[in-house]
């Protein structure tokens, strides 16, 4: 696999994308293979591979898994069932609303969140993909939660970072490939930071261009970046 270092490649533009460091084989063998992950079924519709536009999407995609991490419980009991009832229209959605706005002021929940991060991101890999409009994505496609019967209400606690939540399409901090696409070995690259491959590590490089951005956009990943600095 190709290995390219972060500070040599153009960040506003490049398409990123994370996953466990334990997948590299796999990839460099058969390429990144879409998937509905653990953490998405139920949730997500179809098969397909996430990505965002450019670095600073990237920070914006980290603060919503942390939010997503603070209102996540700890049963997967639960969390099944809570996913199940909030796309039923007979259930009222101001329960899960009130709920949710509860816990994201939760100040344990939020070490936790930032916790269980740290532990994926020490893992996991940033890699850079050759995508092309038209071959393995469309700008336009549809956001398969937004397009369900989860509550604007709900959402907005995770997709609160300025774009219209009236709008299915996707964003760009939460971009995916067309549904069942496998992106060949040959477009992804591994991304390091001099001898560092660590997620954890890369994150903090690309906050350094944004940190005002992020203390008025993203408290979350601002309480990540003081609480969890690089070693």
């Amino acid at each position: 696999m190709k290995i390219l270092d972060i500070t040599e490649i153009n960040l506003s533009e490049a398409f990123l994308h994370y996953t466990a460091a334990s997948n590299l084989d796999s990839i460099a063998e058969k390429g990144l293979r879409p998937a509905i992950g653990k953490n998405s079924r139920g949730i997500e519709l179809s098969e397909k591979i996430f990505f965002t536009v450019g670095g600073k999407n990237m920070l914006i995609l980290m603060d919503a898994w942390l939010k997503w991490l603070v209102l996540r419980p700890k049963s997967d009991f639960i969390y099944r069932s809570g996913v199940f009832f909030m796309t039923q229209k007979w259930f009222p959605a101001s329960v899960i609303e009130a709920l949710f706005a509860l816990w994201i002021k939760n100040p344990r929940r939020s070490q936790r969140a930032c916790k269980k991060l740290k532990a994926i991101l020490e893992n996991s890999v940033f890699l850079a993909l050759d995508l092309e409009e038209g071959v393995d994505f469309d700008h336009h496609d549809i956001d398969e939660v937004k397009s369900q019967e989860f509550s604007r209400g709900q959402l907005k606690f995770i997709y609160s970072y300025g774009y219209d939540l009236g709008s299915l399409t996707m964003e760009p901090w939460n971009m995916h490939t067309y549904s069942g696409k496998t992106v060949n070995r040959s477009k992804v690259s591994l991304l390091a930071l001099g001898d560092q491959l660590s997620a954890h590590a890369i994150l903090h490089h690309l906050a350094e261009n944004h940190r005002d951005y992020i203390k008025s956009h993203c408290r979350f990943l601002q309480t990540y970046l003081e609480t969890n600095t690089v070693r």
